[in-house]
């Protein structure tokens, strides 16, 4: 769902300027609240452009002053359209275009910051705000903001000295690229920059440097040393809210989500519950197995987030994973009828639709995705199980047929299982039908045991139709290579039951010590000496198959050959 960590980050340019940002700070910065970005602290006098004296360099004061304003007009006119750009992202409510296209969860998270936390609490505008957030830290009247915002936040937020506040924009200077001189950032040298002042006073140093210096990890695409620097500014400030959501983000993105559970959890307890905090939580505890607790917490999430996809749909699978069948179906109509495109949703009401025991309406929805060509092989096979508990055969047949064409490459196993419901349940031509073309894709390509079961299989609808005689010889090839085919010596015993009832017994009594086979065998035994009058050796037969195996209908078979034994005589 997510990408990496490191394409996740902010842009160099921003990612120091709004790290240690108060949230509402760092809101105010996009909301255009502060005196004009690009203000310099140090600007020249006005008098200065009348000192020089002589006309020439006048002419070249002029000329750079025209230079600088002809710079800060291009300047308002870039911050001009990324304001429009930024009020046109800020219709995307919830993960939706202004065109009505739904964000994928990875541009979902690109255009959420608080996925890194990197800017504290809100959502975050995307990269193109780094230019505007860099001209904040030229306002004096943002220093003077900080500092107020700052002692509000300081239950979550790390104190920070006046030394290391000029060690971060020391940071920021090597982070952002220089359009004036033309040099570009380095973040290498601002990660030696915060090392050398941690290092200084490892224990001493502000948390937030910490935090810093994992951030800057991670544009490096070193996310085990970001996640040590993240740890110990846990270490040193338990409360750093923005260092839990951080860190909770990194083990969800490397599937470790009972640790990511312990972050998010405690940035909920520390106030900072949002959308997508509550939506992760709910991927973690689902993922950990913690159903009912991922329901809560994706319900929270839509809360904040009512249009976002990923959290509708892991609710839906929370629900599913609870046999909540009735919600999963009500909300599952939702998603399809609001993307009807979107196979998932449609794979998700159906398998809601089986477990409220409404099977055709579950085939409904897999014929239509049939229908929109986006069918899968076992979607197809799912379909035509549900035809055969409806027996309709031909349907049944159909939708195998179309799993086997849609992917001829999947294993032989799962087709020649649904040659044998067919047959068990009396569909012999369909049965012979789909056979026949499993043998005709998979010629050439069966392994000897898959080549073997295929000839079981023809055998047994071959033996249930009377015309085994062809098959028997292949039969015993098998047996005489495999003398524990306990499959293949019943189906001996039921062709020659019918003729040559002692051959037959002979095969059933092999059977009978192989592990799994002694109750069928038993059976059959029974049967054929029941067909010899031999009661009273039938009934022994049939009282030993139901201690093994005990079954109803076989009960009542031996009700009716107990009765048929004390007519005879035969004592208990």
């Amino acid at each position: 769902m997510l990408k990496s960590f490191a394409e996740l980050s902010l842009a160099p340019a921003m990612c120091i300027a709004l790290l240690w940002m108060p949230a509402a700070t760092a809101q105010a910065a996009g909301a255009g609240d502060v005196a004009p970005m690009g203000a310099d602290l140090a600007a020249p006098g006005a008098d200065s452009a009348a000192e020089g004296g002589d006309g020439e360099k006048a002419t070249e004061k002029a000329e750079r002053e025209a230079d600088k304003a002809k710079k800060k007009a291009e300047r308002e006119a870039e911050r001009a359209r990324k304001k429009a750009e930024r009020a046109a992202r800020r219709a995307k409510k919830d993960g939706v275009t202004s065109e009505g296209e739904q964000l994928t969860p990875e541009e979902l998270l690109e255009q959420n910051k608080q996925a890194l936390d990197l800017v504290g609490n809100g959502l975050s505008e995307p990269t193109e705000r780094n230019k505007a957030g860099l001209d904040l830290w030229s306002d004096p009247n943002f220093a003077r903001q900080f500092d107020e915002q700052f002692k509000r936040r300081a239950e979550v937020e790390p104190d920070v000295s006046e030394t290391e506040r000029e060690t971060l924009r020391t940071v920021l200077g090597l982070m952002q690229d220089n359009d004036e001189t033309g040099e570009q950032a380095n973040p290498a040298a601002a990660a030696e920059q915060l090392e050398a002042a941690i290092d200084a006073d490892p224990a001493g140093t502000s948390a937030l440097l910490d935090f810093t210096l994992g951030s800057i990890y991670v544009q490096l695409d070193k996310q085990e040393e970001a996640l040590d620097c993240y740890e110990s500014a846990l270490a040193k400030f338990p409360s750093f809210m923005r260092a839990h959501r951080t860190v909770g983000l990194v083990y969800v993105q490397n599937n470790r989500f009972k640790e990511a559970v312990g972050h998010l959890s405690r940035v909920i307890e520390l106030g900072g519950g949002d959308g997508l905090t509550y939506g992760l939580l709910g991927y973690g505890y689902q993922s950990e197995g913690q159903h009912i607790s991922a329901e809560s917490a994706f319900r929270q999430a839509l809360l904040f987030q009512p249009g976002t996809l990923d959290w509708k749909q892991g609710l839906a699978q929370a629900l599913l994973k609870q046999n909540k069948w009735e919600e999963a179906i009500a909300l599952s109509n939702e998603l399809v009828s609001q993307y009807p495109d979107a196979e998932k949703f449609w794979l998700l009401q159906a398998n809601a639709f089986i477990g409220n025991e409404q099977p055709l309406m579950a085939a409904q929805n897999f014929e239509i995705l049939r229908r929109m060509g986006k069918a899968t092989p076992e979607s197809l096979m799912t379909l035509g199980d549900i035809y055969v508990n409806q027996s309709m055969w031909d349907l049944a047949t159909n939708a195998y047929l179309a799993s086997i064409e849609l992917d001829s490459k999947q294993p032989v196993a799962a087709p020649v299982q649904r040659v044998n419901w067919l047959q068990q349940r009396g569909a012999m031509d369909q049965a012979k039908e789909l056979l026949y073309r499993i043998k005709d894709v998979y010629a050439g390509r069966l392994e000897e045991e898959q080549h073997k079961d295929l000839l079981k299989v023809e055998a047994r609808i071959a033996v249930a139709e009377g015309v085994g005689g062809e098959m028997i010889s292949v039969l015993e090839e098998i047996v005489a290579l495999d003398p524990l085919d306990a499959e293949t010596l019943m189906l001996l015993g039921r062709h020659y039951a019918t003729g040559e009832p002692e051959k037959a017994m002979f095969y059933y009594e092999r059977a009978e010590n192989i592990d799994g086979y002694e109750a069928d065998a038993k059976v059959r035994r029974a049967q054929l000496l029941v067909g010899q009058s031999e009661y009273c050796k039938a009934r022994d037969l049939l009282n030993r198959a139901q201690q093994v195996k005990p079954r109803e209908d076989v009960g009542k078979y031996l009700e009716q050959v107990e009765r048929a034994a004390k007519a005879r005589g035969c004592g208990a």
